[in-house]
């Protein structure tokens, strides 16, 4: 019995390239819904506004962004002075969820390139 390996050279950087793309692009759409199921809702602006994007792409790395450009968004994360230390954080918990799913995520998307 033998077992024969062998590397498909720049397809398969390609291949394992695109499979990262897509599990970051995965894991920012899986953060953005985690944020906006537990974002307070008042007017629905904030909840709305919450987006993801990817920010760059080059061979040897690839970065994206998860939130909102509504000014007020910081103060429902962090809370201010006048709300006495109450916060309702959304973006964090949802980053913390994403990185706990990211592995999953990576390794279906890398299997299915391989």
């Amino acid at each position: 019995m033998s077992v024969i390996a062998s590397w498909g050279g720049d397809k398969a950087k390609k291949s394992v390239h695109q499979a990262v793309v897509d599990a970051i692009q995965k894991t920012l759409l899986f953060a953005e819904g985690h944020a906006k199921k537990n974002v307070q809702v008042d007017t629905g602006r904030l909840k709305s506004s919450i987006t993801h994007e990817i920010t760059a792409v080059s061979k040897d790395s690839t970065t994206g962004r998860v939130g909102t450009n509504v000014t007020y968004a910081s103060h429902v994360e962090y809370g201010t002075w006048r709300t006495r230390g109450k916060s309702w954080p959304f973006l964090r918990p949802a980053v913390t969820a994403a990185l706990a799913k990211a592995a999953f995520i990576f390794k279906a998307e890398l299997a299915k390139a391989i």
